[in-house]
């Protein structure tokens, strides 16, 4: 928070503020901006996407902070028009007056009123939601909801971004969830945790976006907390409490050690202003607790003049007061009560209207109900100096602790730092400290150890720490091929990988086949590929850089400009293992009624280290009815089974589109067999489809494989059930690998 509002606004809550937004730049977000363009200034891309534009105070705030291009998404028309009406003239700002959820599909915009009439922009959502005593729905509209993965693959978005904005009022998490390829350096996006007087309950928590965030490379968060007046800036700490509402701030893990001094910066400087809002709280109450002493004083002296009254009445012959007497019982009093000018230090406009009050009961000569009032209020307000007091102690020793903290922070920051930029060993501890999320380091108990030895490996990726990839010496050890030897088409479908292609074309190049058909199939990719692909082209049998309409579409178009009778595709960050396409060959020349091979896998990180191995039983055919554990990037087949199974890759699907080739491989009678061989190096990163998409698209694909093949929706305990002999195999096949009894 920045400093204490002041005039009409300073009634309102940080809450109240948020929905009377126009009262400050931003809705009242000034942290939230300051650590983002902070954090902007270190990135070598600018370009920012910002969905749920609004009118545009945020893309406002950060073009002046140096972005270099903004990308203002938003569907309401108004807003639209009035973004258009700022921006349009402007070309780092483009305008796209379209919906972003989770999925392409029509969507209906819900159209909300701010009863206080204050934003009559804001709160338009693709959520339902029910009436609060600040907001009311008031109508909607249809309109179609993108992805952003798809405006990427429509080059309506950039596939390279430094920031990601997202503020739609309940639909923050499912805009993030249905980025896809896209991997901004830096993703901030909105919760709040049951705001029952403005917006209601949350719509996700901000734990639950963590836990996804995590997954897909976010591990480092910065997390803004309102809650009433008080703000504080907390680090990695996903817990709410109802009342908070705010920004979390996310940081992709290779951008995590560049940005992590200013993160720690700016959580010390609001547990600073923090602090000084206490202080100041404390300070006024100290204030007035003066007025209300002075007030008591004067409330005791009264008391004094009216028991000297009654005594000298009672001593008085007549029961009445002289003037002499009245003199003697004021003298009495002097040096009881000094004027209030003298007694009170601040002069506040809180104690000049306690002045007149005291004033007044000086002139009405008090009463026993305004004293008994003004003594309770005193007893009050001591114990409520006595708990700031206890606040303001406490805060003190949490800033200091969190000075030290902040300091130890930076200091290992400015380490990591250093080492990243040393030596690549030194980067990927460093890489490996913040990317992994804390459960794939749990191996170094015994009983997890023991508990690991035990349980299947296949679909876990990150099984131990980044280790040098070591080739068998036979592996290099090529067979000679006859002049027979088959002709291999290979395709990679591509499509933004600049940072791993070259590393796939080497895996395949390198082999020297004799026979091979290598053909590229670009989809016009912005990043490094087209540069890679130039220097390669001479030794590639093909490459097309053309738009298509998806990775299966892609796939389909190069194999359309093959011939080789043993085919394959590679995805662009896999890679083969040496010796591979020799020892297929071989294969395939001896095995003619053989139809489909596949072999182990390796899984390697984005530096080339091995981090997983997946070791499978030999192939059952039955098993393919449940679940497809045959790794895709060791896959080659006979160009007849391919022609007898359709000749295509199915282009509805996108996640699972190698299960569903090997179920027609297998309708069609193919002779499938699992070669004894690691064949290829499967690659986990934050950028590649099959993590980003496993979690809701997979899933739906492999329920809609299995449903076609059982001719009903099959459960997960019946797949469990189906698979348990297979794993157990496999965990056999895995225990007698990793002891050394069997070499592959």
């Amino acid at each position: 928070m920045s400093a204490p509002p002041h005039g009409e606004f300073a009634s309102l809550t940080p809450t109240e503020r948020k929905e009377s937004g126009r009262a400050t730049a931003a809705y009242d977000q000034d942290t939230d901006i300051r650590l983002l363009t902070a954090i902007m200034s270190r990135l070598q891309n600018r370009i920012v996407i910002d969905v749920g534009a609004e009118r545009g105070s945020f893309t406002r705030a950060l073009l002046q902070a140096g972005a270099s291009h903004v990308f203002a998404i938003e569907p309401h028309p108004v807003n639209v028009a009035a973004l258009f009406a700022e921006f349009g003239a402007d070309e780092s700002v483009a305008v796209l007056d379209v919906a972003v959820g989770k999925y392409d599909e029509p969507a209906t915009l819900y159209l909300a009123e701010d009863k206080t009439g204050e934003r009559p922009d804001a709160y338009h959502s693709l959520f339902a939601f029910d009436e609060t005593p600040t907001l009311r729905r008031v109508g909607e509209i249809q309109v179609q909801c993108r992805t952003l993965d798809s405006l990427v693959r429509d080059g309506k978005l950039p596939a390279h971004v430094g920031v990601l904005k997202v503020d739609t009022e309940r639909s923050d998490f499912a805009v993030v969830q249905g980025m896809g390829h896209l991997r901004p350096a830096v993703i901030m996006l909105e919760y709040w945790d049951d705001l029952a007087e403005t917006v209601g309950p949350g719509p996700y928590s901000l734990q639950e976006v963590v836990d996804w965030m995590r997954e897909h490379g976010y591990s480092t968060f910065a997390a803004i907390k309102r809650n009433d007046e008080f703000e504080v800036l907390q680090i990695n700490n996903g817990g709410t409490r109802a009342g908070d509402w705010g920004n979390a701030v996310f940081i992709h893990d290779d951008f995590a050690a560049t940005v992590s001094d200013i993160v720690y910066s700016a959580a010390a400087e609001a547990q600073t202003r923090l602090v000084d809002q206490a202080k100041m709280f404390a300070n006024e109450c100290r204030n007035r607790l003066t007025v209300i002493d002075d007030q008591q004083l004067r409330i005791e002296v009264l008391e004094h003049q009216d028991a000297e009254r009654v005594l000298a009445r009672n001593a008085a012959p007549n029961g009445e007061l002289t003037a002499d007497a009245e003199e003697d019982v004021a003298a009495n009093s002097d040096g009881l009560a000094p004027s209030l000018s003298e007694s009170a230090p601040y002069q506040t406009t809180v104690e000049k209207v306690a002045a007149q009050a005291a004033q007044e009961m000086d002139a009405t000569d008090g009463g026993p109900a305004l004293i008994e009032l003004v003594i309770r209020q005193s007893h009050m307000l001591d114990r409520i100096e006595a708990r700031l007091d206890e606040a303001t102690q406490n805060y003190e020793r949490a800033r200091q602790q969190v000075q030290l903290e902040f300091q130890g922070q930076l200091d290992l920051a400015q380490r990591l730092q250093t080492d990243a930029a040393s030596a690549a060993a030194a980067r990927l501890a460093v890489i490996e400290e913040q990317q992994r999320a804390l459960e794939h380091y749990r191996f170094w108990s015994f009983s997890e150890q023991l508990r690991r030895f035990r349980s299947p490996r296949l679909g876990t990726l990150y099984q131990y720490r980044p280790r040098l990839l070591s080739i068998p010496e036979r592996y290099l050890q090529v067979p000679k091929l006859s002049q027979s030897a088959p002709l291999l088409s290979i395709v990679t479908p591509s499509l933004n990988q600049g940072s791993f292609i070259e590393r796939t074309l080497k895996s395949v190049l390198d082999q020297h086949y004799p026979r091979l058909e290598y053909i590229v199939q670009d989809a016009v990719s912005s990043d490094e590929t087209p540069l890679v692909l130039e220097r390669y082209a001479e030794l590639l049998t093909r490459v097309e850089s053309r738009p298509d309409t998806g990775f299966a579409n892609g796939i389909n178009i190069g194999f359309s400009n093959t011939t080789g009778e043993i085919m394959a595709y590679l995805n662009s960050d896999d890679m083969l293992l040496p010796g591979t396409l020799h020892y297929v060959g071989a294969y395939f020349a001896a095995h003619p009624e053989v139809d489909v091979v596949y072999g182990h896998r390796v899984v390697i990180d984005e530096y080339d280290a091995d981090i997983g191995r997946w070791v499978l039983p030999r192939h059952d055919n039955e098993v393919l009815s449940w679940a497809d554990f045959v790794p895709q990037e060791t896959l080659f087949w006979r160009r007849r089974i391919w022609d007898k199974a359709g000749g295509h890759i199915d282009e509805a699907f996108r996640f699972a589109i190698d299960w569903d080739l090997l179920l027609r491989f297998r309708d069609a009678g193919a002779r499938i067999h699992r070669l004894p061989r690691f064949l290829g190096a499967f690659r986990v990163h934050p950028h590649q489809k099959t993590s980003s998409s496993l979690q809701d698209l997979g899933t739906r694909e492999m329920n809609q494989l299995r449903s076609r093949v059982h001719g009903r929706v099959v459960t997960d305990t019946e797949v469990n059930h189906a698979l348990g002999q297979y794993l157990r195999k496999h965990i056999l096949y895995d225990r007698l690998y990793r002891l050394g009894a069997l070499r592959y």
